[in-house]
């Protein structure tokens, strides 16, 4: 490149392959990578007023509930949080927002395995939560419990390429 040559001049130098073949192989690369990349559902940004709302409509679906009592978790509206979370992992145990809730909850207390507990309780190994495994992943390092640090986040990994902290 110090010659300033074009790239179908360098490419057969550097790599002994013609540019046509260099671009198929990397086009079948590229393609390989992207399908091999799981398809994520991703959490739409929720504000608490548009949460309670969603949650008033539709009282009885334990995700809008669980994604509701985050919010009032989020606002300060500890207590609130707490009983409505409790009333919906009375049902539904391992719904990722009502455990998120209470194990912040157990953090504020300062109760770390108590809040890793609950995080494990509600981790999905076929699907996990991002938030919920953060955390658990977060805490497990903060443990200085590495090798189930390592795990959770490879499993991060496997799920969230693109997230910065794997």
């Amino acid at each position: 490149y110090r010659h300033n040559p074009r790239t179908d001049q360098v490419v057969p130098q550097v790599f002994s392959v013609s540019s046509a073949v260099f671009e198929q192989g990397y086009r079948d690369y590229v393609g390989n990578l992207v399908a091999g990349l799981v398809a994520q559902r991703l959490e739409e940004s929720v504000t608490p007023g548009a949460a309670e709302r969603e949650y008033k409509s539709h009282p009885d679906d334990p995700r809008i509930a669980s994604r509701y009592a985050w919010e009032l978790f989020k606002v300060g509206k500890r207590k609130d949080a707490r009983k409505l979370a409790r009333e919906i992992l009375n049902g539904h145990p391992s719904e990722p927002y009502a455990i998120l809730v209470m194990a912040q909850l157990e953090l504020r207390a300062e109760d770390v395995p108590a809040a890793i507990d609950w995080l494990e309780r509600g981790l999905r190994q076929d699907e996990p939560h991002p938030q919920l495994l953060d955390l658990l992943a977060d805490l497990r390092f903060r443990q200085e419990d590495y090798a189930q640090a390592v795990d959770l986040y490879n499993l991060g990994l496997k799920f969230r390429p693109d997230h910065v902290p794997w």
